[in-house]
């Protein structure tokens, strides 16, 4: 089992919500593996990655073992701008409130508003270090680490020079776990603030792409784990609905397997399939279901029929999910006014390319791997 890696987290460790999803096989096996992932934890870290991939789950997991044992310093990037010294400690200390030793908060405050020398802002902001790393972590038996997390670090570009060396500087003496969540990482940081966006001790968090072959291996692997294989025509269709995108190859597999488990059965046959599409567009998450928020009635049960049936008819997928025709019409055409490739083929009657449906899903549910 444990040679089976999941293609969606090319670097890095998983987060335990998802260990469920990415991995199969027996309980204990899967703790074992969560705890060999915390074994290593950079003191510093930026993990990239677009909007919506764990980012922020991967903080809990890959830096302190547990979310229970640790009360993460949220700090909102977006907050600190526009990024005058003064406007930086302020949005960082309010960020550290409730969670400072109050009387260090309160000095600290002082000495940005009326310390005696005019760079009091950034002396302040330097000062940060000593009470950040006495921030308490939370329920542990033996102290954690504080861990501060920087959200949309992306835009710490905006602020000026200074700033970013005062940063840094306060980042270069924190023993607390510091944390970066961005998109990308502008050249502007890698030369300002290199404690934290230096190469070393960086690990990213990136969708992966996948060939035919890499993700037929891939399935083939998860489901030999369990000492059962998907038949060839139940293969192909899970490749074909998925499009070659990870993450949404993983989450049907791990749904298509959760049938094939309670049936008992050791072999995953395109019945168990189309079980397996209806769990996973059950548990979907927002942001793909856009889309079906204009449908009413069976609209999401319209578009697995139309998924998985080669010729669908209006009769065949009105006795699947018990609609009437007039009903599943009404449905199949709004699926076709918003450019989805399901052509009309004669009256009641449509004919649909299944990796063209696929990529549709992918484009116009903004999918995201």
């Amino acid at each position: 089992m444990e040679s089976v890696s999941p293609p969606f987290w090319a670097e890095g460790p998983i987060p335990p919500a998802r260990l469920a999803t990415y991995f199969i096989g027996r309980s204990e096996d899967v703790e074992r593996l969560r705890k060999r992932w915390y074994q290593r934890a950079p003191a510093r870290s930026v993990i990239l990655g677009p909007a919506r991939t764990g980012k922020r789950s991967l903080v809990a997991a890959s830096l302190v073992g547990s979310e229970r044992d640790v009360v993460p310093v949220r700090v909102r990037v977006d907050r600190l701008l526009p990024g005058t010294p003064l406007g930086l400690v302020e949005a960082l200390l309010s960020s550290f409130q409730g969670k400072m030793d109050r009387t260090e908060w309160m000095r600290l405050t002082r000495l940005a508003h009326y310390g005696p020398a005019d760079d009091a802002p950034l002396e302040a902001l330097r000062a940060l270090a000593a009470p950040l790393d006495r921030i308490p972590t939370g329920p542990a038996k033996t102290p954690l680490r504080p861990v501060v997390v920087f959200e949309g670090a992306e835009r710490l570009a905006e602020l000026p020079e200074e700033a970013l060396s005062a940063l840094d500087d306060l980042l270069a003496t924190t023993r607390a776990h510091v944390v970066a969540l961005a998109a990308h990482v502008p050249s502007v940081l890698v030369e300002r603030v290199p404690t934290l966006f230096g190469p070393t001790g960086t690990r990213t968090l990136r969708p992966a792409t996948l060939s035919k072959k890499e993700a037929t291996d891939f399935v083939r692997a998860r489901f030999a784990a369990v000492q059962c294989q998907p038949a060839p025509e139940a293969l192909e269709l899970l490749l074909d609905y998925a499009a070659g995108d990870p993450g949404s190859l993983q989450l049907l597999g791990a749904r298509c397997h959760d049938v094939l488990r309670r049936k008992g059965k050791g072999r995953l046959t395109e019945e168990d399939v189309v079980e397996g599409l209806y769990l996973a567009l059950e548990s979907l998450p927002p942001e793909w279901t856009r889309i079906l928020g204009e449908l009413k009635g069976r609209g999401r049960d319209v578009f697995v029929a139309l998924a998985v049936l080669p010729q669908p008819n209006v009769a065949t997928i009105g006795r699947r999910i018990h609609l009437d025709g007039k009903n599943v019409s009404v449905l199949l055409g709004r699926l076709v006014e918003r450019g989805a490739p399901v052509e009309k083929v004669g009256r009641g009657r449509f004919r649909i390319t299944h990796r063209l449906l696929a990529e549709w899903i992918k484009k116009e549910w903004a999918v995201v791997g």
